[in-house]
């Protein structure tokens, strides 16, 4: 049994002697307890997480009378977005209208399938990136991700460009378009605070970025202007690839650039060391 836990740190600062497998990427962290579920699992060993007796009597007890119970699942049907705020604490703001709502749900949906699964989605993005609130400001101009677990989108980007309409109102599909890109830019962020080395890749791997410092073309004298630019130009790309994934069929394939094609295959080998 592990008995090395830290309450300053909140967490186990001895591994666990077991991993579950390939199968389990929770417990590929041999330090979290119970897969990053306490909610669902108690681990009296220290080495196998189990879901409760009391809650597998429970559980019994409804498929006796004919009804299915429902445990907390990250892989289970369903909108993401109400998976998320039910077993992962992450809190969307009610300033969301319906239609809102599903794409920002469809839009994550389509980040984990880039990452790999939804599991990988809630390592990444919300326990090692730090994703806590969803809030929209409808005055504002500009997306935000912070490090205090905050990404707030606007919804001037998707409705308005330079003071005029963008998209007429029965244009719903692009207005999606406009929103998904929103949404997989800041939460690009995310995966940024979770994976610093990611930006420097992405630079690594795209000489035209390489070039440009070479001429002066985007060096400022600003101190950390040319890594924050670093870390806009990689949230861009990832957005436009998952745009070309998305709605390429509907829309025909976008101009802007696109992530390198090595960049996927070194972010999932990182994601598998994780």
């Amino acid at each position: 049994m592990r008995l090395a836990y830290s309450p300053s740190l909140g967490r186990f600062i001895q591994a666990d002697t077991l991993v579950l497998g390939a199968g389990h990427l929770q417990s590929l962290n041999r330090y979290a307890y119970t897969l990053g579920n306490p909610v669902r699992y108690v681990d009296p060993s220290g080495h196998f997480p189990l879901i409760p007796v009391a809650l597998v009597l429970g559980a019994a007890a409804l498929l006796a009378t004919g009804c299915t119970p429902s445990l907390p699942s990250v892989n289970e049907s369903g909108p993401f977005l109400d998976v998320l705020e039910r077993d992962f604490g992450l809190t969307v703001s009610p300033d969301f209208t319906p239609q809102e709502r599903q794409w920002l749900s469809n839009a994550f949906e389509q980040y984990a399938d880039f990452l790999g699964s939804r599991d990988l989605f809630v390592q990444v993005i919300i326990q090692q990136g730090g994703l806590k609130e969803i809030t929209i400001d409808r005055e504002g101009t500009t997306g935000l991700a912070n490090q205090n677990g905050t990404l707030t989108l606007h919804d001037f980007s998707y409705v308005l460009g330079n003071g005029q309409p963008m998209y007429t109102l029965d244009e719903t599909g692009k207005q999606e378009v406009a929103f998904s890109k929103l949404v997989w830019h800041e939460t690009t962020h995310f995966l940024q605070f979770a994976l610093p080395d990611s930006v420097n890749k992405y630079v690594e791997l795209t000489p035209e970025l390489n070039w440009q410092r070479q001429q002066r073309l985007y060096i400022s004298n600003a101190p950390g202007s040319n890594r924050i630019e670093d870390y806009e130009r990689m949230a861009d790309a990832l957005a436009t690839t998952l745009y070309n994934q998305t709605f390429a069929p509907q829309y025909g394939i976008s101009t802007a650039d696109a992530l390198p094609e090595a960049f996927r295959p070194w972010l999932q080998k990182q994601l598998r060391r994780h």
